[in-house]
């Protein structure tokens, strides 16, 4: 449903979103069901998608696998908006991550302030 699940964390820090609830696994000993929610079952989505990147650029750096899959993520501030500006960029999305090719340009280091002095960009932003 693209909602953000109660237990995952948000904010301008957290630079992209994976499926974390219901999701079907092998069990131990055996087997393949629902198996669980949280964390542990995003993280390796976005390990393998970086992993998949890499194998069709093999000449890419760890830098530009992450810029790829960040500029190829689907905006879930929609249905979220309570949080719409805090969801990094988006859900990841393999197909266009895969077969999209995005310039991007990744800030590292904040030089951009509002005249409130709120930093409008972080270290590793990116911007497209």
């Amino acid at each position: 449903s693209d909602a953000r699940a109660s237990f995952s964390n948000y904010g301008r820090t957290v630079p992209v979103y994976a499926p974390g609830v219901s999701i079907y696994s092998a069990f131990n000993g055996g087997g393949y069901g629902n198996g669980g929610d949280g964390t542990s079952y995003s993280s390796p989505l976005v390990a393998g998608l970086a992993g998949i990147v890499k194998s069709f650029h093999s000449s890419w750096t760890p830098r530009q696998v992450a810029l790829q899959i960040k500029t190829t993520c689907d905006s879930i501030d929609g249905v979220n908006p309570s949080l719409a500006g805090n969801l990094g960029r988006g859900r990841v999305n393999f197909a266009r991550a895969l077969s999209e090719s995005h310039a991007g340009i990744e800030i590292n280091s904040a030089l951009v302030r509002t005249p409130g002095g709120r930093t409008l960009f972080l270290p590793n932003d990116t911007i497209v």
